[in-house]
């Protein structure tokens, strides 16, 4: 049993979708079998029916999509998903799986994030970009898009073979922020080795 696809952080207090999926060892049907979501002190938050087919490139993983709706405050929460197989026959057995997740104020503002390298000034994509808790990647012209409520944020970006100091952006409204990374000099093996 596996859940997945929470975003991260949810937004407190609105809604956020998950996928709770359940395959059997011996490979039976589960299509239609209920599953549900409690939180940390065993309060039922949702619950769902697993699809009628297999997940997409599995076999035998099948998913119910549910919509959870988020804690009204700003923490982390560990909430679980089970299924219950007696419902099927003796030989199956209860199943759950636990998972994790940050909420975070609703985002208000859009923050745009270009990086180039500084020494050929070109789009870096797959460089990782961090405002506090909020967290995406480039794509391949070097931008990343992030959904903020309004703050004061320290932006760091981090991609191999590449730096680039901490910025502090203050978000109030729709920002750009151009990032620099500069290119770290090639390592020669004589310095990669590691002696014993």
């Amino acid at each position: 049993m596996a859940v997945w696809g929470a975003p991260s952080p949810v937004a407190m207090e609105g809604s956020f979708d998950v996928k709770v999926g359940v395959k059997c060892s011996e490979g039976c049907r589960l299509a239609g079998q209920l599953v549900h979501v409690v939180d940390q002190d065993g309060f039922r938050i949702g619950e769902g029916r697993l699809g009628e087919v297999p997940w997409q490139e599995t076999q035998g993983l099948f998913v119910a999509e549910l919509s959870l709706p988020a804690p009204a405050s700003e923490d982390v929460f560990n909430w679980s998903a089970s299924f219950a197989g007696a419902e099927l026959d003796s030989s199956h057995g209860n199943a759950s799986a636990a998972f994790s997740f940050r909420t975070a104020r609703p985002p208000e503002h859009t923050v745009l994030v270009k990086v180039t390298d500084s020494e050929a000034g070109r789009p870096l994509g797959g460089v990782a970009v961090s405002m506090g808790i909020y967290r995406e990647t480039t794509n391949a012209r070097g931008f990343a898009k992030l959904e903020l409520p309004t703050d004061n944020y320290e932006l760091t970006v981090r991609k191999r073979d590449y730096e680039a100091p901490p910025t502090r952006v203050e978000v109030d409204g729709k920002t750009t922020v151009e990032i620099e990374a500069r290119p770290l000099p090639a390592t020669s093996p004589e310095e990669e080795q590691v002696w014993m």
